[in-house]
Formats: structure tokens, sequence, C-alpha cells
């Protein structure tokens, strides 16, 4: 929850894709953030989700950043700063 809301704010538009069945309540907290949660074949690599989930994507820019990650204070004034350019 605390990488979704890291990112709740800066991004249009937020797409969960999960590797796998899922055994905890990470579904179910991303609900909470977006309706474009995807529960995918377990592929044992991060990468042919994240391909599906760009296909998914209608902005221009994509930010990746996995589940035990957050964004900054800091680091969210910079991206704002950007995008708003």
């Amino acid at each position: 929850e605390e990488c979704l809301k890291s990112i709740n704010g800066i991004a249009d538009e937020i797409i969960v894709g999960h590797d796998g069945p899922c055994k905890d309540k990470t579904l179910e907290i991303a609900s909470k953030y977006t309706d474009k949660v995807f529960e995918l074949s377990h592929w044992g690599d991060g990468e042919p989700t994240k391909s599906i989930t760009f296909k998914k994507a209608s902005g221009d820019y994509i930010l990746v950043i996995d589940a035990d990650e957050i964004i900054s204070k800091k680091t969210r004034k910079k991206i704002s700063k950007i995008l708003n350019k």
C-alpha cells in the first residue's frame, strides 16, 4: 500500500499486474487505488507481466515501480516538475 500511496496523485493512471495467483491482500489493496488490477499467469519473471501491463497503458510516459519501492517526497516533486514542463 505504501508503494501505491507514494505514486497516487502523480500518476494519471495506475495499472497493477500481479505475476501469478495472489495469496495475500495485494490485489484487494491495489483495487483501492485503481480498477486496472490484473492477476496474470506466473512466469517466474516479471518481464512478461510488464509487457502486458504496458500495452494497457494509455499515457505518454510509463513509470515502473515494484511493490517494495516507494517514491520519496523529493522525487515526487521532481517528477511533477518534469511532467508540468
